[in-house]
């Protein structure tokens, strides 16, 4: 039976949840300053900048969790304390992604800045 020490089941548990947090503040946090610098008229192949950084910062977060969470976590119930740790970071790290998603597809469908 493998134990895990408590700050490394912590960031196993919670690394999903905590790069969708830093996702929602840098996608509004870029938002708001390309809105309050007027940047959102920039374009580069015909989107515009708001959606390009959008974009990227969604691929970006997405792959952060798949790396952090869900990589290596096993399709079977937990059989111990580190595998219920892994399942329920693996768990997190899908919600974390529809939680990413969900976010990026909002800001995508209404025009920033209107």
């Amino acid at each position: 039976m493998e134990s895990l020490r408590f700050d490394r089941a912590f960031l196993r548990l919670f690394a999903a949840p905590l790069v969708w947090a830093l996702h929602f503040l840098a996608v509004y946090g870029a938002i708001g300053i390309i809105c309050a610098r007027r940047m959102h008229g920039l374009t580069l192949l015909g989107l515009d900048i708001a959606s390009w950084v959008v974009a990227a910062t969604t691929v970006a977060s997405v792959a952060a969790v798949f790396l952090l969470s869900l990589r290596g976590a096993a399709g079977q119930p937990p059989q111990d304390n580190a595998s219920f740790t892994r399942w329920t970071g693996a768990a997190l790290g899908v919600l974390s992604i529809i939680a990413i998603a969900w976010e990026a597809m909002a800001i995508l469908l209404v025009p920033a800045c209107r």
